[in-house]
């Protein structure tokens, strides 16, 4: 199912007006104490499309907001230092800010993109940037236990880390 991207906006505002009403209608049907009550439903398509996008990005933002704490504890446990967490976390933002700032004019202006774009977007900065932080991260704090000097660990570390 495909939508013009100059009318997925009027589409979008025609869903949530019908949602709207639907939920409406359906508050009426139950308060109705004559007899059965009535239930009021929207299906089709658009309504499938509409629920499926928008538990699909609910659910993985949910999983985003555990995932990333959980993640950088596990970077912190392995290299052991407040100030070279900030590193992966500066990155985080960076990375975020410059394909979200890079994103938007292609979304709004030149191509149609789905919904989930963004979303899948922030789940993958979040990914590659505590990932590849952990591979270089931890080999440069194994070489400066090991007694490298810091210029030294940092050519080790880009030498050798996540090849």
């Amino acid at each position: 199912w495909q939508v013009p991207p100059s009318q997925q906006l009027q589409i979008q505002s025609m869903l949530n007006d019908i949602t709207s009403l639907t939920e409406e209608l359906d508050a009426e049907g139950a308060k109705l104490t004559d007899g059965p009550s009535i239930t009021v439903a929207l299906t089709g398509p658009l309504a499938l499309f509409g629920e499926t996008l928008s538990s699909t990005k609910t659910d993985i933002e949910q999983k985003d907001i555990f995932v990333a704490p959980l993640a950088l504890v596990v970077l912190l446990y392995r290299i052991r230092s407040w100030r070279l967490l900030l590193l992966p976390a500066l990155c985080l933002v960076a990375t975020v800010a410059t394909s979200f700032s890079l994103f938007l004019p292609f979304a709004k202006y030149v191509v149609d993109i789905s919904p989930l774009a963004p979303t899948a977007m922030a789940f993958l900065a979040i990914a590659l940037s505590i990932d590849y932080s952990l591979f270089l991260l931890t080999r440069f704090v194994e070489e400066v236990q090991a007694g490298a000097d810091t210029e030294a660990a940092l050519q080790t570390m880009l030498s050798q880390s996540g090849h």
